[in-house]
């Protein structure tokens, strides 16, 4: 995902900060952890525990915090020496610029088009205005949000009627080129696609795999052949037939169930815990899941 993220609509976006986006070392590599300072892989020193051995829960988590101690100390000097943001040369030559706009994001390539979003010289104050007209216009245009008017008949009418509804809210933002509000309104209308097709179904499906597995105690290949004959959700249908094929083996639906559904409390009633799962699918990451810190 880092490598195809890019600016909004050319405006400077707030970077991750280093203390976030550490550049991470494989953790194939039998080294990563001995060569952070302070850390050893040593199973004597750590006391870690040896294949088939039951692990001290407790130690280990002294071990992890001890570890990533040290691994925020070694990341913290790295960008101390070679920091997110710095002051482009040929930008800082240029004596009518600000030093905001000087300020530019380094190129790891992580972003795109970074060579020509750096020369768009947005002032700080555009920027601030640009974050308020995205907020203003995902909250006013929330009609669109629809299955029916992203994908049906009247696209294309919603989409000037939302273009129309959108430059009338730029009107209050005279720092904003209209270019930006241009592709604001396409990547936002992009996004809603993207998330709907990712989604749609999604919470349906894992309520009726809730219901048969926690409430009915239904082993999981069974719940997933009964949700496929039944076809309920036929949007669905091809990954559900994936994951039944793909069982007793991992599937991406078996994997964002035990992750983030799995934990929902079996004694709750059905309208208690389908918002938990609504919740719970917008927390899933787009595409697959893999393991993660359970939300319960």
């Amino acid at each position: 995902a880092a490598a195809a993220a890019r600016p909004i609509s050319g405006h400077r976006s707030v970077a991750p900060s280093p203390a976030n986006t550490p550049r991470r070392e494989s953790s194939s590599s039998p080294n990563a952890l001995a060569r952070l300072p302070g850390a050893s892989h040593d199973r004597t020193h750590g006391k870690l525990p040896s294949p088939g051995e039951e692990p001290d829960n407790a130690q280990l988590s002294k071990e992890l915090e001890r570890c990533l101690d040290a691994y925020e100390i070694n990341f913290l000097q790295r960008a101390k020496d070679n920091p997110e943001w710095y002051f482009h040369p040929e930008q800082c030559k240029l004596a009518g610029l600000e030093d905001y706009q000087r300020l530019v994001l380094r190129d790891h390539g992580m972003y795109g088009d970074l060579k020509q979003y750096r020369l768009y010289y947005h002032t700080y104050q555009g920027d601030v205005e640009y974050v308020q007209f995205r907020e203003q216009m995902a909250e006013q245009i929330k009609w669109i949000d629809d299955e029916a008017a992203l994908f049906g008949d009247q696209r294309l009418r919603n989409e000037l009627e939302a273009f129309l509804q959108t430059l009338r809210i730029a009107m209050r933002f005279p720092n904003i080129s209209g270019r930006s509000v241009v592709s604001a309104l396409r990547e936002h209308l992009y996004s809603l696609r993207f998330d709907f097709n990712h989604r749609k179904d999604l919470d349906g499906v894992y309520l009726e795999i809730w219901k048969r597995v926690a409430r009915n105690k239904m082993n999981f290949g069974d719940a997933l052949k009964q949700l496929y004959e039944e076809n309920i959700f036929p949007f669905r249908r091809p990954d559900i037939k994936l994951a039944l094929d793909s069982y007793p083996g991992p599937s991406w639906i078996n994997s964002c169930y035990d992750t983030y559904v799995a934990g929902i409390d079996e004694g709750f009633s059905e309208d208690e815990a389908h918002p938990l799962i609504i919740e719970a699918v917008e927390k899933m990451p787009r595409g697959h899941c893999t393991r993660q810190e359970k939300p319960w």
